[in-house]
């Protein structure tokens, strides 16, 4: 009898934790199938000032592209920023490569992140509805790495807290891609 109620009392437990898996994998199977849908893509139009500037998809005519989309109060979007800073220390002097960030802070938010960071590259403050349009409402951190012709080749979402994960993904995945584009 005591192997029946203990069956009955942890049921509850294990169909939870089964449950769990199961939306865990129902949502990594629905970003990647939103990844894959993104390849091929032209990122969609925008229009930004940057440094009394318009900068539009035009600035990026003949260029690869790295975009990563991100926001304060993800954390595993702010873990990756030192690795990211340094992907584009490590890519800038092409010529032929551009980097650009979207987040939908506020530029006096944008601003304290950059100088705490000491981010270089551009990092465009849009509207949230907006950020979400480019992303392709993949949620945050989203990277693309787009083509000369301005195609989207590379889409990775989601990200981790994990230093090490961080730059061995940046470095494994993101750099050889973008390699093989300049």
């Amino acid at each position: 009898m005591k192997p029946i109620l203990f069956l009955i009392a942890i049921f509850p437990t294990l169909n939870a934790f089964a449950q769990q898996a199961a939306l865990e994998m129902n949502i990594d199977s629905l970003l990647r199938a939103q990844e894959t849908h993104a390849i091929g893509k032209q990122l969609d139009s925008f229009a930004v000032l940057y440094n009394g500037k318009k900068f539009t998809n035009e600035n990026l005519a003949a260029k690869t592209v790295f975009i990563n989309f991100w926001n304060t109060t993800c954390a595993p979007c702010m873990a990756e920023l030192t690795e990211l800073n340094n992907l584009y220390d490590t890519l800038k002097r092409h010529p032929d490569f551009e980097y650009i960030s979207f987040t939908f802070d506020p530029p006096k938010v944008v601003e304290r992140i950059r100088k705490q960071y000491a981010i270089a590259y551009k990092i465009f403050s849009v509207s949230i509805a907006d950020c979400g349009r480019l992303s392709r409402n993949m949620g945050y951190p989203v990277s693309m790495i787009m083509d000369r012709s301005g195609r989207i080749k590379f889409c990775k979402t989601g990200g981790s807290m994990n230093k090490k994960e961080i730059r061995h993904r940046i470095f494994t995945t993101y750099y050889p891609q973008i390699l093989k584009e300049l």
